[in-house]
This record gives structure tokens, sequence and C-alpha cells, in this order.
């Protein structure tokens, strides 16, 4: 997933590290995760950093529409529009998420599985 998800950065022409950001919101995925799963409490920051996060990922999906500097040349290399890099770029920490929350279930004492 993280490799598809590079790919279609680098064909939409969106810098690496913009989608390595957006993986970011991965401890926040695990929060939600967290409250519906395991009970724990979700606090009131976690929620504020979904909404940002939300915001910000709106906004890198649209910068095909108000991007003024766009020449003919990068329209010619560019060959996936940024909303499919940006819904990869979302997709691959939901990914990461469900991984960490088999491995939170597996270690719980009700299972009795060690991780070391």
């Amino acid at each position: 997933m993280v490799y598809l998800t590079i790919w279609f950065a680098m064909r939409a022409n969106i810098n690496v590290g913009v989608i390595t950001i957006i993986w970011s919101i991965d401890p926040i995925f695990m929060a939600i995760v967290d409250k519906i799963l395991f009970g724990q409490k979700l606090m009131y920051n976690h929620i504020i950093g979904i909404l940002s996060m939300l915001a910000c990922c709106i906004a890198i999906s649209l910068s095909d529409y108000f991007d003024g500097n766009s020449s003919k040349d990068l329209d010619l290399i560019k060959s996936s529009p940024t909303w499919v890099a940006v819904l990869f770029g979302v997709i691959t920490p939901i990914g990461f998420t469900a991984f960490q929350a088999h491995i939170k279930h597996l270690t719980n004492k009700r299972i009795n599985f060690t991780s070391a």
C-alpha cells in the first residue's frame, strides 16, 4: 500500500513529503479505534486534530483547481489527479491502524499472546 501511495504521489506531481505528513493522522485513527473497540476515552484535542487533518487533505486535493503556476510541460508529465494520491495517503494509515489494533487485540490478557 505504501508503494502505491508513493507511486500515485509521484504521478500527480505531489511532493512525497506531503503524503508522509498525511500519514501522521495514524494516531488519530488509532484513538478512534481505541474508543470504539477498547473503550478508551477520546479527548477534545483528538477531535480537533481529526478536523484539522481533514481540512488539510481537502486543501491538498483541491490544489489542482487553484494552481495558477502550472505549465504545459508539467501537465504532460502529470497523469494522475491529486485527489487519488491524497486518497491513498489517507487509506494507508487506516491500514496501519488496522494492523496496530490487531496487535493490541492479540496481546491483551484474554488472548494471552506475548509479543516478545
